[in-house]
């Protein structure tokens, strides 16, 4: 099978995956990417697809738009039935359809591959559990940064070599212990003389170097040795606010929004970056008023003294 027919299968096989309703053969042609030529010639395309699908196990369910009028019939795949089962695939292909469902999660089918991150993690939270030197696994939820840089870091994790990386406008050597996803975002927990310590990855300025010419790091020993440096890179926080009604939809969009009276709506939102959620809040201006947690309201308020001086 050529590389563009497997890609437009794949396309189809999403957008009726993702559809909420039935689509016709024009909003298929229309919006999913593959099919092009005489309408002729994309409704042979259309069929043979259709068939290699049904092929593959995937049922193509067809159904009138309108349950009361005989009009043009649409297409659809209930994600009930392709249902992934947790003996269908080893760990090898569990890791694979990750990786691929993270490149098409840069797509306008997000929500789709996303779903199958979901459906993988659940049956396999080892895949779910981020990359380190004794599991081996990987879960990618969101590529912000460049794939060899990532690539580096989980060899150096997996062979346990060390590392150095600029990182705070200074040069880090560390034992690269665990390399994990939160909330979309790589961190790196790595020991550097003897404190154990996280490293947000897309605050990385280098190119990360492996040391070939040092041995292999103990982990176990490093790890009995090691202290725990006192960052709040990784920290779950929960933030406590006021929102404006109407107002502050990069924050209501990710939180729980509940009534609270004629101007104001009370908001929860988990979150880890501290910078980045203080930047959320200043584009807000005086729309938000942060109730919790003290430590960013602190900091918040310091920032906008500053600003104000």
């Amino acid at each position: 099978m050529s590389a563009e027919k497997t890609e437009r299968l794949i396309n189809l096989t999403l957008g009726l995956l993702a559809s909420k309703r039935y689509l016709t053969k024009n909003e298929i042609f229309r919006t999913i990417a593959g099919y092009s030529g005489t309408p002729e010639s994309m409704e042979r395309m259309f069929e043979r697809d259709k068939d290699e699908l049904r092929s593959a196990g995937i049922i193509i369910e067809v159904g009138g738009l309108d349950p009361l009028f005989e009009d043009e019939q649409g297409y659809l795949i209930r994600s009930s039935q392709i249902q992934i089962q947790p003996n269908d695939f080893s760990k090898a292909e569990l890791i694979l359809m990750v990786l691929a469902a993270n490149y098409w999660s840069q797509s306008n089918l997000d929500d789709s591959a996303k779903n199958a991150l979901l459906k993988i993690a659940s049956i396999d939270s080892d895949v779910a559990g981020g990359v380190d030197s004794n599991s081996g696994q990987l879960l990618v939820q969101s590529f912000n940064h460049e794939v060899s840089q990532l690539r580096a870091l989980i060899n150096a994790v997996s062979s346990r070599r060390y590392i150095k990386f600029i990182y705070k406008s200074l040069e880090r050597t560390v034992a690269p212990i665990k390399l994990e996803n939160i909330q979309g975002f790589w961190y790196l927990s790595a020991i550097e003389n003897k404190w154990l310590k996280s490293f947000k990855v897309i605050r990385f300025e280098s190119s990360v170097i492996s040391l070939t010419d040092r041995e292999p790091f103990d982990k176990d020993l490093l790890m009995k040795n090691s202290k725990l440096a006192d960052s709040t890179e990784m920290i779950s926080q929960k933030l406590q606010a006021l929102i404006r009604i109407g107002k502050c939809n990069n924050l209501r969009k990710n939180g729980l929004v509940k009534p609270q009276d004629g101007e104001w709506e009370s908001l929860e939102l988990g979150f880890t970056d501290q910078e980045q959620m203080i930047r959320d809040l200043l584009w807000n201006g005086d729309d938000v008023q942060v109730i919790a947690p003290a430590t960013l309201k602190n900091e918040l308020l310091d920032r906008l003294k500053r600003l104000v001086k």
